[in-house]
């Protein structure tokens, strides 16, 4: 699949060449973005045409994104329900002398300090650096296993960096050797945390999209396109 990079964001579109006198952009459901074209188009026209499309891009698949996080109750409550790592948890607040997540079967225990137990703000706050640091724990500890694995490439540990991001699961920008991972990616399973942080270390090798970029990728992961469909269908 074709591929344009904006501000570090990779745009990934399909193109279909027509004999219609308009270029016309629509992003699907997925946050797929489809482009027809004219025959006549060069493609050094269309890529200067995305670039001015890629503001509305980015747009249009945060909303998309968040539209769909938005689907999952994440309201930290008693007795609300979360996704995590692909499974249902029942949600349970309870008070205690220190501040801790636990797990026990289908129940997702936030103990809170006493204190604080009450404080809505406060556990909001408490479990998003939660979330935040169990993801970085988990990225650093894929980047360490998938750097001995690709060693022949003498990658440099990327800088990691971990963000709400809306649109996007990951992000790469090779030039400043760092990647940026979503926290969202706490939701699905785990095997789709695997292959983004995997996708974003082989652009460290392969900026683009290119075949040789997916077959660094199979080589160490060979159902990556199954564990995307997982992704793209969460």
């Amino acid at each position: 699949m074709p591929s344009f990079i904006y501000n570090g964001n990779i745009i990934e579109y399909s193109l279909t060449r027509n004999a219609k006198k308009n270029v016309n952009f629509r992003i699907k459901g997925d946050g797929t973005v489809c482009i027809s074209a004219p025959k006549r188009i060069s493609n050094k026209e269309l890529q200067n045409m995305i670039k001015d499309k890629a503001e509305w891009i980015i747009t249009n698949q945060n909303n998309i994104m968040q539209k769909q996080h938005n689907s999952i109750d994440k309201k930290i409550t008693s007795g609300s329900y979360m996704i995590l790592n692909g499974n249902k948890y029942i949600i349970r607040i309870i008070s205690g002398k220190e501040n801790s997540v636990y797990f026990h079967e289908k129940l997702l225990t936030i103990q809170i300090k006493e204190k604080y137990i009450f404080n809505q703000d406060y556990i909001n706050r408490f479990f998003e650096k939660w979330i935040r640091e169990t993801i970085y724990y988990l990225c650093n500890q894929l980047i360490d296993r998938y750097l001995i694995k690709l060693n022949k490439y003498h990658l440099k540990k990327p800088e990691l960096s971990i963000r709400n991001m809306t649109s996007r699961w990951g992000s790469c920008i090779p030039a400043n050797n760092k990647i940026i991972i979503s926290k969202n990616l706490i939701y699905p399973p785990f095997k789709c945390l695997e292959y983004v942080v995997l996708h974003e270390l082989s652009h460290l090798i392969e900026p683009n999209h290119s075949q040789k970029f997916y077959n660094i990728i199979a080589e160490i992961m060979p159902d990556w396109k199954e564990r995307k469909k997982v992704l793209n269908e969460f």
